[in-house]
């Protein structure tokens, strides 16, 4: 073959002279190697090597372990090498379904001796994998000790024979009692669970201790059903209890006017509502007293819902969802409440982004942020506070004839977090509300330190949180107050 492709290859060369094409003849030049250069690369894919396997002369006896509690097969997969000398070295299990075969296994194969493995002819140290089985001799199978359990199904009360019952003593045991209930049952000795199921009654299990070669006999009462087997499942939305109930949302809180954007300042607006004065925060409920109507802020009882003089409420209207108002005939789970009940609900952070609000004015300033938190929930922040303190003793002219001035001070904060979990959400709300009112005698009184009439404080404080988990399921929703 190589000489056919030289003298090919002179053949074009001597013509490529006549063509007098001397880039082409230095090309062909570089070919007359090419015939050489193949026949090295493909010369041993030629030459196909002779492989024979390892072939095992000498097996020797895999000992099948005692101690095992019930005769069974092992499976152990192991590799390992057979030398050049037929004996086995670097032996590892790679998997067994009982670890007591492993050592028996691994050293029966240790004084096997292998024929070894040839290339060519010439022997070469091989890698084999393979899985061993070892089967329970057949004493071990007739050693095996077997316990037998009788008895009878009863009906509980009547003592009626239950035919069909089925007992079942683990996943291999199992039998059904006949016309009669009567029933045999081979169980491997030792503790056993026994249970019994069968149609229109309750599922019984039975705890039974069996020694070797026992019978046991054995009565076994079922308890009849007394519901349907048919499942019924009904849904319906809770029905409230509340007759008389007055709930804005956002949206129409703010659609109030003369409100001020104050969400609680709707309630002093509603039919039966009324208010002793205007810079008074009572709300009174159809004429009762003001201590008579309890207030709620996300499930919290709170004393006041105003600050002094009812300036603003404590909490800003920002983050309010809903506001209610139970004036009669409301249910038990609000106390003893008898004037009235308003429940002021906090609604949840937007998780999507975040956003926010300020405020500034010549007598307070606010601000409201929200977003989300985490991978799970987002986080509500707010806060209130006046400055008019801070400047109202100082513009009032001193010939202006006030003998005392009323210095207000009052700042609020809330905190909200949610977080949702699959069918659990978890809210976390603080907040509080502080007010100081102070009265400042005329200022030629003031100047004396030892006037009684020099300086009166009163201040109000108030800081509440909650936590709340709520769930939600196929059939049921709830929410739990957990502090």
């Amino acid at each position: 073959m190589y000489k056919f492709l030289n003298v090919f290859l002179r053949v074009v060369l001597s013509n490529c002279w006549h063509l007098q094409h001397r880039r082409a003849v230095a090309f062909l030049g570089v070919l007359r190697l090419f015939p050489l250069f193949a026949f090295i690369l493909i010369a041993p894919a030629l030459v196909q090597a002779e492989v024979t396997p390892p072939q095992l002369e000498v097996a020797a006896d895999i000992v099948y372990p005692e101690g095992l509690s019930q005769p069974v097969t092992g499976v152990v997969t192991l590799r390992f090498a057979v030398t050049t000398s037929g004996t086995v070295t670097d032996v590892a299990v790679l998997e067994s379904n009982h670890p007591a075969f492993v050592p028996a296994v691994v050293e029966a194969l240790r004084q096997s001796r292998f024929r070894p493995a040839l290339r060519n002819g010439e022997p070469f140290q091989a890698l084999i994998e393979t899985t061993i089985e070892v089967p329970p001799p057949p004493a071990a199978l007739q050693k095996q000790a077997v316990a037998w359990l009788r008895g009878v199904v009863y009906e509980k009360g009547s003592r009626r024979p239950i035919a069909g019952a089925e007992i079942a003593a683990g996943a291999d045991a199992v039998t059904t009692s006949d016309s009669e209930g009567r029933f045999a049952l081979p169980v491997p000795p030792g503790a056993v669970t026994v249970t019994v199921a069968a149609t229109g009654f309750e599922l019984a299990r039975f705890d039974e201790q069996l020694r070797p070669d026992e019978a046991l006999a054995v009565e076994y009462r079922l308890q009849p059903r007394t519901i349907s087997p048919l499942e019924l499942i009904v849904e319906a939305e809770y029905e409230r209890t509340e007759v008389s109930r007055v709930r804005l949302d956002t949206r129409e809180l703010r659609s109030v006017p003369g409100t001020f954007d104050d969400a609680i300042r709707v309630v002093q607006k509603l039919p039966g509502v009324a208010q002793s004065n205007e810079f008074s925060g009572d709300l009174l409920v159809r004429g009762s007293d003001a201590r008579d109507t309890v207030i709620y802020i996300d499930g919290v009882p709170v004393p006041f819902v105003f600050h002094f003089g009812a300036i603003k409420s404590v909490i800003a209207t920002d983050i309010i969802a809903d506001v209610t108002l139970y004036p009669s005939n409301f249910s038990v789970r609000y106390g003893d409440a008898i004037g009235g009940v308003l429940n002021v609900r906090i609604r949840d952070p937007r998780t999507d982004r975040w956003q926010g609000r300020a405020l500034i004015s010549t007598l307070l300033s606010e601000a409201v942020a929200e977003g989300p938190a985490g991978r799970c929930g987002g986080v509500q922040i707010g806060a209130r506070s006046s400055y008019a303190h801070l400047f109202l003793d100082k513009v009032i002219p001193e010939n202006a004839g006030v003998s005392f001035s009323t210095l207000p001070k009052f700042r609020d904060y809330q905190f909200r977090y949610t977080c949702n979990i699959d069918r659990l959400t978890l809210r976390t709300f603080i907040f509080g509300a502080q007010d100081e009112l102070t009265f400042l005698g005329d200022r030629e009184r003031t100047l004396d330190p030892d006037n009684p009439f020099n300086r009166f404080a009163q201040q109000t404080n108030e800081h509440s949180q909650s936590i709340q988990l709520t769930w939600s399921g196929r059939h049921v929703t709830g929410t739990t107050l957990l502090g």
